[in-house]
């Protein structure tokens, strides 16, 4: 502070940068500031990007699929009917789950079973036997999984982060979800 009580910016804000901006703007605790996330958090949030990129990759996979096997869109409706109604009916489950399970296993777990789904769907598809029925139940298995992985990843967060950063923490940990679906 100078002699005429204005705040000087600092040499930060100066170089453009974002991480300079954040810092002048009085906000260099938020929990977009890389300095001062804890490192558990960060790597909730890379996991979490990766995890709803390779989701939507898998949906899109998972479409085109039922499409080169049936030819149909019908077919791929009821794939992702398939997908989506473990959410709709397993989601107030899950929950309860989360809040009386231990979340870091339900988080690994969760990824393990989509994990293996996944891989018994990739073997079935280079071994040239995969049918429809395959696929939807495979796919019905991983949106189980995702139904348990999402509100476990987000209960995780005050564990990770001080008590005054958890709104921060679940911004930024849903601005990387979000960000993930443009990828």
């Amino acid at each position: 502070m100078g002699g005429s009580g204005k705040i000087a910016p600092s040499n930060a804000a100066l170089d453009g940068s974002a991480e300079g901006a954040v810092r002048s703007a009085g906000t260099q605790h938020s929990a977009l500031s890389t300095q001062h996330t804890p490192w558990p958090f960060r790597m909730l949030v890379a996991g979490s990007v990766f995890n709803q990129v390779g989701f939507w990759m898998q949906q899109v996979g998972v479409g085109w699929l039922i499409l080169e096997l049936t030819g149909s869109s019908l077919q791929i409706g009821i794939a992702s009917l398939v997908r989506g109604l473990p959410m709709l009916l397993v989601s107030p489950f899950s929950g309860v789950l989360v809040d009386r399970l231990d979340r870091r296993q339900m988080v690994l777990s969760s990824q393990l079973i989509t994990m293996i789904a996944s891989l018994a769907l990739a073997a079935l598809i280079l071994a040239g036997l995969v049918e429809p029925w395959h696929v939807y139940v495979l796919t019905f298995l991983m949106g189980v999984a995702v139904t348990a992985n999402f509100p476990a990843r987000q209960a995780l967060i005050p564990s990770t982060v001080p008590p005054g950063q958890v709104g921060h923490a679940v911004a930024a940990l849903t601005a990387g979800q979000n960000g993930a679906r443009v990828i």
